[in-house]
């Protein structure tokens, strides 16, 4: 395994200035990192000039990240079990999050205009993205707080789906994120219990409960659960770069988006990856996108790419 030392020779020339210089404003804005972090730091850039993301909730970071802290402080071995167990569905939603933030709308005036365009919206673009973000992002970051809460009372884990999760975090420091959860609004989308009136949107659940909302409060509603999914989400990211030499494995999702900014160049960038049974042995795949006919570029970009890979696993 090639270790940091070699890894950090192999940053890109071209890039390496940029690099320094949002590590150095990640690690003022995410104080909690020593100044010795190494550069899988990265993966927080988004948080410095990305939109939406740079409007993350403070207080949701600060809170999910000192119950991280203290659950690691108490109960070190079920967290990295419970982490373990849920894998695929943290990489989901760290991938959920990413092609959210990465919708092209975000930051169009949507409020403007006439109401035929602001329903147009709401009902094309975010309410798909409120239920991907809920069912998707939300929930599977908020399910550990639930999870550990039940255990703590003695109670059954079995059968967290979404409102017994709501419930469960009553009374709980996590009730904070509760209170940015609409729960009727999620079941009228998932239902198809929707009615627009004028400026107005009606949800309806299946139970034939009912609430109105000002269709521009629809958008905002949307807008604050997603600050305070990026909020949760970087409290995590922050907590695996933290605990990594405690013996916690990041997720594949994080690494994936660790390896995209640290080998990111104008001609490359990392699209993904897939495992795959090879030979009969499990390998990852890594899926890169060249964007120059340049062969000693790409070859660059391609042992670059690998070895900053085999730094991280």
């Amino acid at each position: 395994m090639l270790n940091q030392a070699i890894a950090s020779q192999l940053q890109n020339p071209l890039t390496r200035g940029r690099d320094q210089q949002d590590h150095a404003r990640i690690l003022k804005l995410f104080a909690e990192l020593p100044v010795e972090s190494d550069q899988h730091a990265l993966v927080l850039r988004r948080y410095l000039d990305g939109r939406p993301e740079k409007f993350f909730a403070k207080q949701a970071y600060d809170i999910y990240l000192h119950w991280l802290q203290h659950q690691d402080n108490v109960r070190p071995e079920q967290l990295k079990e419970y982490f373990s167990d849920h894998e695929s569905e943290i990489d989901h939603a760290l991938l959920f999050l990413r092609e959210i933030n990465l919708e092209d709308w975000h930051d169009s005036p949507i409020t403007d205009g006439d109401d035929y365009d602001l329903m147009r919206v709401i009902d094309k673009q975010v309410h798909p993205a409120y239920l991907r973000l809920v069912e998707g992002v939300f929930i599977p970051s908020v399910r550990p707080l639930a999870y550990f809460s039940r255990l703590d009372r003695n109670k059954s884990t079995v059968g967290l789906d979404t409102w017994p999760i709501i419930e469960e975090l009553r009374g709980h420091p996590g009730q904070y994120f509760t209170k940015y959860y609409t729960h009727i609004i999620r079941n009228g989308i998932a239902h198809g219990g929707i009615s627009f009136l004028d400026r107005n949107i009606r949800y309806r659940d299946n139970q034939g409960n009912e609430e109105i909302f000002a269709a521009p409060s629809v958008v905002q509603r949307f807008d604050d659960l997603l600050d305070v999914c990026n909020g949760v989400v970087a409290a995590l990211k922050v907590f695996f770069l933290l605990a990594r030499s405690q013996g916690y494995i990041p997720p594949r999702g994080l690494m994936i988006e660790a390896l995209q900014e640290q080998t990111w160049a104008p001609w490359w960038t990392i699209e993904g990856c897939v495992e795959a049974a090879i030979g009969g042995r499990a390998q990852l795949i890594l899926y890169a996108k060249p964007d120059t006919r340049d062969y000693n570029k790409v070859l660059w970009s391609t042992v670059q790419s690998v070895s900053s890979f085999h730094c991280l696993i």
